[in-house]
């Protein structure tokens, strides 16, 4: 009888193989085994030759060994899972029982690292088994039982199976299954001797079924327990685990467990904050939507469970009521201040702003940062909320003139910023939410002397909205920036504009002239003479300091003898003598070189102008 068993088992390790594609080393996806095995070791009194640790396939301890009081034994897997999950490694606690009974998945080389420490036997010192390999390739086919065999340890020739045993996770079966958890199933047979049996596969014979599929089910391959989700609406709730098999005879196995939602072990609160909350001068009153969520231990959602809201700004009472001080609100902080969460696990509030009421309300007790907690089964979630009141004054300061082409600093004492900002209550408010804005004032005048004018430049500068940093890019002009908060407006920041050289502008002024080709003229009698001197503006009609001209020349030249004569340019030559003619005439002023660095951090600009003038002599 014992042969014709051998000869089954290996007819279906065979079978078994070749549903597998054959030899399982060309298997590059891994292989699935059920490893079984029991922990031993040396007695105390008359030990054994032999290991100190053995681990066998059958559940009596062989001669001179006992079963373990402590130690561990580990199992471990390079690329793969062990109890049907990553990472891939298992350790059972020996002072819970010596059996191992756990789901094994590895891939190429499909080895099983076994290693145990601490075994101890009843008034024994602890024993270390050296670090083996278990080959999942040998012994049966992927899905099946393989038996567990130390170095030095028995071999066994099992017979007919007898009695079955179930684990979850490699242990004993758990009296509750989770929603959101993760329950790898393993099966062991074992003969009338208590000898695992190898080579049993589920699905075959072997088969694994749940009283209530709706709350647990029986996964894939039927080495998995699936229970359900929040979102199924089920209520907890007893489900009983049952294996068949049914080969030579019928064996039974089952357990009963409770399907639930688990431990409570985090409420989270959306939105986090702080979140800012205008409480107005008029109605209507500002609102917030509140949601926490309450998961387990396995981070799935807990449905049912009871929500409770409170806030540091409630009254002393806890009456859901705002400390307000002084005024007397009649608005609740939450409009529900205990919930039962839904099916995702969630259960949302309104948070609503004291009573809108005009300042000034100085001081007001309800104002600031407010701390909302949602608290389940003693596990809190947080959220925060600013309570503010409509801005009633703002300040801004920062330079007051830029180059062309730079932009404003975003630090330092030139930046653009609030520099004070109070509420309709009197009270201070810092850094307020304000929008930067500016406006490019329009250039209506014109720029240079008489008979030689042109528009005033507008400047096209831009402003970032939320930092207040000004771009000036490249006209000259004149910007006014403000900051507001929709509501409020801040007083004017004007910012000039500066840019390069653009007119050359005569003191005194020059006169109109019809004298053709001249912009401008002076006029006296032959002889006499004219004193002027030059300086130059942008295009907005910014005065162009000397101070931020180099390497100037100035070049003069006139039409003709009979117009007069004018004294020559030169280097940083800007006065000049007109001396008339008898006849009328122009005269020619240009700027051979000359650099425009700016004081404001723009950069370098080269600018070569010229002017002709009339000479009116008689």
């Amino acid at each position: 009888m014992r042969k014709n068993l051998i000869l089954g088992a290996t007819l279906l390790v065979a079978g078994l193989m070749a549903g597998c594609g054959g030899d399982s080393d060309n298997n590059n996806s891994g292989l699935n085994r059920v490893l079984v095995g029991f922990t031993y070791v040396k007695s105390a009194v008359n030990p054994p030759t032999g290991p100190d640790v053995l681990i066998t396939a059958s559940n009596t301890a062989p001669d001179g060994y006992v079963v373990p009081t402590a130690g561990s034994v580990t199992l471990s897997v390079a690329d793969g899972e062990l109890v049907g999950r990553a990472p891939g490694s298992y350790t059972r606690d020996l002072s819970a029982g010596n059996d191992i009974i756990v789901n094994a998945s590895a891939k190429s080389p499909y080895l099983v690292t076994v290693a145990a420490s601490g075994v101890t036997a009843p008034g024994g010192t602890a024993k270390v088994l050296s670090s083996y390999s278990e080959d999942l390739t040998t012994g049966g086919g992927d899905g099946t039982t393989k038996n567990m065999a130390s170095p030095g340890s028995p071999t066994y020739t099992p017979g007919l199976p007898a009695s079955m045993k179930i684990t979850v996770n490699g242990e004993a079966p758990p009296t509750t299954i989770v929603s959101g958890g993760t329950y790898s199933l393993a099966i062991a047979l074992f003969d009338v001797n208590g000898v695992s049996v190898p080579g049993v596969s589920l699905g075959t014979n072997l088969n694994v079924t749940s009283s209530d599929a709706l709350r647990v089910a029986v996964g894939a391959g039927q080495t998995t327990l699936v229970p359900a989700a929040a979102s199924s609406g089920l209520a907890s709730g007893p489900v009983t685990i049952t294996a068949a098999y049914n080969q030579t005879n019928l064996l039974t196995e089952s357990f009963t467990t409770t399907f639930g939602y688990g431990t409570v072990t985090s409420v989270v609160v959306t939105p986090a904050g702080p979140t800012n909350m205008l409480w107005p001068a008029a109605a209507p009153d500002t609102t917030l939507v509140l949601t926490a969520t309450v998961t387990n231990e396995f981070g799935a959602a807990v449905p049912g469970a009871t929500v409770n809201w409170t806030s540091n700004k409630e009254t002393s009472s806890g009456s859901n009521d705002w400390n307000t001080g002084s005024f007397d609100s009649t608005t609740a902080v939450f409009t529900a201040n205990t919930g039962t969460t839904n099916t995702s696990g969630q259960v949302t509030t309104t948070v609503t702003t004291p009573t809108a009421t005009a300042g000034p309300l100085l001081g007001n007790a309800a104002k600031g940062l407010a701390n909302m907690t949602a608290t389940c089964s003693s596990v809190a979630g947080f959220a925060s909320v600013n309570i503010t009141r409509p801005l009633g004054t703002i300040t801004i300061a920062g330079l007051t003139g830029m180059d062309v082409n730079t932009i404003s600093p975003s630090v330092g004492t030139d930046m653009i910023r609030v520099t004070g900002a109070a509420d309709i209550d009197g009270d201070t408010v810092t850094a307020p939410a304000v929008t930067f804005q500016r406006t490019n004032t329009p250039g209506a005048g014109t720029v240079g002397n008489t008979g030689d004018t042109s528009p005033q430049s507008t400047s096209v500068a831009t402003i970032d909205g939320a930092t207040g940093v000004v771009t000036a890019h490249g006209t000259p002009g004149q910007v006014v920036v403000t900051a507001t908060d929709g509501v409020v407006t801040s007083n004017a920041l004007t910012i000039e504009i500066y840019g390069a050289p653009s007119k050359i502008v005569f003191a005194p002024d020059t006169a109109m002239t019809v004298i053709a080709g001249a912009s401008g003229e002076y006029a006296n009698s032959a002889g006499n003479t004219q004193v002027f001197n030059l300086s130059y503006m942008d295009a907005y009609g910014h005065t162009v300091p000397f101070g931020e001209i180099s390497n100037l020349v100035t070049r003069t030249s006139i039409s003709s003898s009979a117009a007069g004569a004018i004294t020559n340019g030169g280097s940083n030559t800007i006065n000049f003598t007109l001396t008339f003619g008898t006849a009328d005439g122009t005269f020619l002023l240009d700027n051979t070189s000359g650099t425009w660095t700016g004081t404001h951090g723009g950069s370098a600009m080269i600018f070569l102008l010229n002017r002709t003038v009339g000479v009116n002599g008689s």
